[in-house]
């Protein structure tokens, strides 16, 4: 069963500069956000890297979901694959 975030917990969260919008089943962090988590867990590729660098930031990972994490690994394996491919080719 997916976690929804309480009232209380989107109203923290929609409070953070780095959260682009947070609904009841969703959170979205702002693009310039995600790329720094990027160049973070790109020197220190672990889960633990994004916990720490979420919590850094004001995202208080207590309130995150699972499948946040997951998407966000999805996310950065993503930009992976883009920057090398626009390495090889340009």
């Amino acid at each position: 069963m997916k976690k929804a975030y309480t009232e209380q917990e989107i109203k923290i969260l929609s409070e953070n500069p780095n959260v682009k919008n947070v609904r009841r089943n969703r959170l979205g962090l702002t693009l310039e956000f995600r790329q720094k988590l990027y160049d973070e867990w790109v020197k220190v590729p672990r889960i633990g890297t994004i916990r720490k660098f979420l919590n850094e930031n004001g995202v208080d990972t207590r309130m995150t979901k699972k499948i946040f994490y997951i998407s966000l690994l999805r996310i950065i394996l993503l930009w992976m694959v883009v920057k090398e491919l626009v390495l090889l080719y340009f």
